[in-house]
């Protein structure tokens, strides 16, 4: 049986999902929106500097199916912080001064971190929010990768006007330390009751309920699929 939530946890759980995953874009793409400066600060051409993104690719991909699979036996409120912190942990590797031959080597474990949150992500809205629920975070879950790109990109045309790209890997590290601390303060609080909270009705209802949940579910999982394989693509078209 699914953990259903009061309707407002459902409400702050979608809230936090889409906090973690917008604001891990900022440190997800702030190599691949810093190519022109970081190749003229470390005097890299592009095959050099495509490489570190093909690092992250292939662990991304291979790390997704990987953590889809056992997904389901993770400790949530631990697994999200941990890897965010990572991932944290990395960006400011980068922006505190690395050999650029590490570089690839680092983001290649942070494609293993970031490639946590979305299944994770996607199993926890499957098992604590209702159908109706799951219906308003696929529309809030879809404007993650524009709001995140947007975030990332802009920030760092900005930074660059003053020559400070390497403030895209400490603002990274920045909001991935706060959503960190934040799942790990508050996503206990938001779940431990959610057995408690669990409405008994007749078996038919519970045999409607299942199905729904069933149904919302499968729209879930197309959707996380069809923009897991978008957002490939892009890493893989920065590579070229």
């Amino acid at each position: 049986m699914n953990k259903v939530l009061s309707n407002k946890k459902q409400i702050l759980l979608i809230v936090l999902s889409w906090a973690i995953y917008t604001f891990a874009y900022l440190g997800r793409y702030s190599y691949t929106s810093n190519g022109v400066p970081i190749k003229r600060f470390y005097g890299v051409g592009s095959d050099e500097f495509s490489l570190a993104t093909t690092f992250f690719f292939f662990a991304y991909g291979a790390s997704q199916i990987v953590i889809g699979l056992f997904c389901s036996k993770f400790n949530m409120r631990v697994v999200l912080p941990l890897a965010l912190i990572v991932s944290s942990a990395i960006n400011l590797f980068v922006f505190f001064g690395v050999p650029f031959y590490v570089i690839k080597y680092l983001w290649l474990i942070n494609g293993i971190c970031q490639a946590v949150l979305w299944p994770s992500l996607l199993r926890i809205i499957s098992c604590y929010c209702e159908d109706k629920y799951s219906k308003l975070a696929v529309i809030a879950m879809s404007t993650t990768v524009a709001i995140g790109t947007f975030m990332s990109y802009g920030t760092s045309a900005l930074f660059a006007l003053f020559d400070g790209f390497k403030y895209s890997f400490l603002l990274g590290a920045l909001f991935m330390t706060v959503m960190g601390t934040i799942t790990f303060l508050f996503y206990g609080k938001l779940t431990d009751n959610a057995k408690i909270e669990n409405i008994v009705k007749p078996k038919s209802d519970n045999i409607s309920k299942s199905q729904n949940v069933k149904g919302s579910d499968r729209k879930l999982i197309g959707y996380f699929l069809f923009s897991e394989y978008m957002q490939l693509q892009s890493i893989l078209l920065r590579t070229v």
